[in-house]
């Protein structure tokens, strides 16, 4: 069975609220393979920052998915395909239908990454972390995992890149 016949044997399954095309639940799939990998938990909390972002910015689960910079594109696709489980698929149908999945952090986790990315250097920002630009800008952790992950949620906004300090003493 394809993932396609599956995907329309889950719609079936699952009472949508929302039409969701298979094509567009494999495309979210992916992603949520790509992002939290096979750990069950990770699947539902990085849906539930999809559906989160989805609903503060009045789009839906699957313009925030494929948003440019967001989240990980292309993804689970040729020898990471194998990662790809039920999970996904299940979590992606959800989230597409406007469904929360986890009722823990809906609404309050907005962002997330690793680790070890939040120490990388920012792109549109030279000189700073990730971490220090997402601190800049508003958002504060509000749950790390054991599976690597940092979880943030939006308090205010501040757009920018958060002032350089030269490392001089005056």
């Amino acid at each position: 069975m394809s993932p396609a016949e599956f995907i329309g044997y889950l719609a079936l399954l699952i009472p949508p609220t929302a039409p969701a095309a298979p094509q567009k639940v494999l495309t979210v799939a992916r992603i949520l393979c790509a992002e939290a990998g096979a750990n069950e938990e990770e699947v539902n909390r990085v849906g539930q920052v999809m559906l989160n972002r989805a609903q503060m910015r009045n789009t839906n689960a699957y313009t925030e998915a494929t948003r440019p910079y967001q989240f990980a594109q292309p993804s689970c696709r040729g020898r990471t395909a194998k990662w790809l489980n039920w999970q996904h698929i299940y979590v992606a149908h959800t989230i597409l239908s406007g469904i929360m999945v986890d009722a823990e952090l809906q609404g309050k986790v907005t962002h997330f990454a690793t680790r070890r990315a939040l120490r990388r250097q920012h792109r549109r920002c030279p000189g700073n972390t990730i971490s220090g630009v997402w601190k800049h800008s508003g958002l504060h952790p509000v749950l790390r995992t054991s599976a690597g992950h940092v979880f943030f949620k939006r308090r205010g906004y501040r757009y920018g890149c958060p002032p350089t300090t030269t490392g001089r003493r005056g």
